[in-house]
């Protein structure tokens, strides 16, 4: 019997509506029969997130009975990593672990390739304020970013898929006391600080019990937090490896960029120049700029025209993105979002506005249907 991971099949899935085949585990068991209705969209994202299968034989017939649904539109599959990531870092000691983290990876390469402009737009209006999930979103946006900068660098598939599987799991061994770290706010006690201070030693032993024998990404676990010359933690390495010290630089810009209970995020674009600055040219650093641009998607923008706006797409050039006029220049809300090239002169870019000065709700789906 051939298995296909549900996820792969989810826009053939809706709430409410008759399961199109059988859902199994990964031994090729009958979970749920086709035909039984999964009630609502939560306990639909909850199956999705368990790691279960289809048997590619009914998947074929089915698709000869029913009309093809639309495809998954890139919200709801970005929604669905979340939740499958946060279920698959929660246990590591599971006997599929390095094959959902694999999967994980896979859909993160994807929406690179397909859709980087919306997978930085999510990082960059992500709702930092749900700090008990911190790790798990952490998580998914180092593996992201490094998957992007991983393709502008060049790197081959397999150090690619290990880069991206080494952000993934870097934290592994501290994935609820972020969390609780994030919520509180304040200095971590001597056990927590003990437990920062081992975490890539800690990390790289539960996916050694795992059965990883990768050792690019063994290493860049092992060495994210050393840095050039000895002085990092936990061995004082002198020459970390290149994929640890990306995840390093990562690592460090996306923590200062979502902030916790008692400190308040630094804007992306802020984050990104501060890591050029501290990095002394690191290639990282470098890359980051190129591929965010000064003004990345998802920071809010003041044009000349005197119309507020939300950046969506890079342009040819880091300073002139494409963005989408959220309101006129008296104030007033727009409901079409027109679209604005800011390398045009009566659209060009005056300045950045303070998420906290928009009022406006705008929605991605609206922004990139």
């Amino acid at each position: 019997m051939k298995l296909i991971p549900l996820t792969d099949m989810r826009g053939q899935l809706r709430s409410g509506a008759p399961l199109p085949w059988g859902v199994r585990d990964a031994q090729g068991n009958l979970l749920l029969g086709k035909g039984h209705v999964i009630a609502s969209d939560d306990m639909l994202e909850a199956l999705l997130a368990r790691g279960m299968f289809v048997d590619a034989e009914e998947a074929k017939a089915a698709r000869g009975e029913a009309v093809a649904p639309p495809p998954m539109t890139f919200a709801a599959r970005w929604n669905a990593l979340q939740s499958r990531l946060s279920n698959v870092l929660r246990s590591p000691s599971d006997q599929y672990f390095l094959q959902r983290i694999g999967e994980c990876v896979a859909v993160i390469a994807t929406l690179g390739e397909r859709s980087a402009d919306q997978l930085i737009y999510s990082i960059v209006r992500h709702d930092h304020e749900r700090y008990a999930s911190y790790s798990v979103h952490h998580a998914l946006h180092v593996g992201s970013l490094v998957a992007l900068l991983a393709r502008r660098l060049e790197w081959p598939q397999a150090k690619f898929e290990s880069a991206v599987g080494a952000a993934l799991t870097m934290n592994l061994s501290i994935v609820e006391l972020q969390g609780q770290l994030a919520a509180r706010g304040g200095r971590p006690n001597e056990t927590q600080q003990e437990a920062i201070k081992a975490h890539p030693v800690m990390s790289a032993t539960l996916l050694r019990a795992a059965g990883l024998t990768d050792p690019v990404w063994l290493e860049a676990v092992e060495q994210h937090h050393e840095v050039p010359g000895g002085t990092g933690y936990p061995g004082g390495v002198k020459e970390p490896s290149d994929v640890s010290q990306a995840l390093r630089w990562i690592d460090i810009f996306l923590a200062k960029h979502a902030g916790r209970a008692d400190r308040k995020p630094v804007p992306a674009q802020q984050a990104a120049r501060d890591l050029f600055v501290s990095s002394q040219g690191h290639p990282v650093g470098a890359m980051l700029i190129k591929e965010f641009g000064i003004y990345p998607p998802g920071c809010f923008v003041k044009l000349a025209s005197g119309e507020t706006a939300v950046v969506v797409r890079r342009g040819a050039a880091a300073n002139t993105p494409f963005a989408a006029a959220v309101t006129n220049k008296n104030g007033d809300a727009l409901s079409d979002f027109p679209r604005r090239d800011t390398s045009l002169q009566q659209f060009a870019i005056l300045s950045t506005i303070p998420d906290k000065a928009v009022m406006v709700r705008v929605p991605s789906e609206r922004l990139y249907g």
